[in-house]
C-alpha cells in the first residue's frame, strides 16, 4: 500500500514568518510503522536551498523500501545527500533525483530498521511555491 502526502515550501524575496509545521507525516506502507518528512527551512529566498529528511520506521519484516517524491513549482535542482539504515550510511540500490522529483530504493532494510533519506532542493530565482508529494512503498505489498 502506498502512502501519500504533500508538503509546501514557501519562498519569497523577503523572508516571512509562516505558520507551517516542519514535519509532515507520510502515510506509511504496510511494512512500515511510520513515515515522516521534515524540512529544515520552510521559507526560502530565490536561489536558497532546503534540506528534506524522510524517516521511515520499518516493522519486523525488513522488506525492500522505495521512496518516491514529486516536486512541483519553483525547483531549480535537487540532490540526494544520503541514505542511512539504523544510522549507518548505505548506498541505495537505485536512485534518481532532479528538479522534477526523486526515487530511491533499498533492498532488505532489516527488521525494525529506521531508514532516513536526506536530499536538498534549490529554489529557482523566481518567487513562488514548491510542493512535494511523496509515497513510501515496501516490498511486502
Amino acid at each position: 500500500m502506498a502512502r501519500t502526502t504533500t508538503r509546501t515550501v514557501l519562498f519569497a524575496m523577503v523572508i516571512a514568518v509562516i505558520a507551517l509545521s516542519t514535519v509532515a507525516a507520510l502515510p506509511a506502507a504496510a511494512d512500515a510503522d511510520s513515515a515522516d518528512r521534515s524540512v529544515n527551512d520552510t521559507t526560502l529566498e530565490p536561489g536558497d536551498t532546503a534540506e528534506i529528511t524522510v524517516t521511515v520506521e520499518m516493522d519486523a519484516s525488513g522488506d525492500d523500501l522505495t521512496l518516491t517524491e514529486t516536486f512541483n513549482g519553483e525547483v531549480q535542482s535537487a540532490s540526494l545527500q544520503g541514505v542511512t539504515v539504523d544510522g549507518q550510511s548505505v548506498s541505495p540500490a537505485f536512485d534518481q533525483i532532479d528538479s522534477n522529483g526523486a526515487v530511491a530504493s533499498l533492498t532488505s532494510t532489516g527488521t525494525n530498521a529506521t531508514v532516513e533519506f536526506t536530499y536538498v532542493v534549490q529554489a529557482t530565482g523566481n518567487t513562488g511555491n514548491i510542493s512535494i508529494d511523496g509515497d513510501v512503498d515496501s516490498g511486502g505489498n
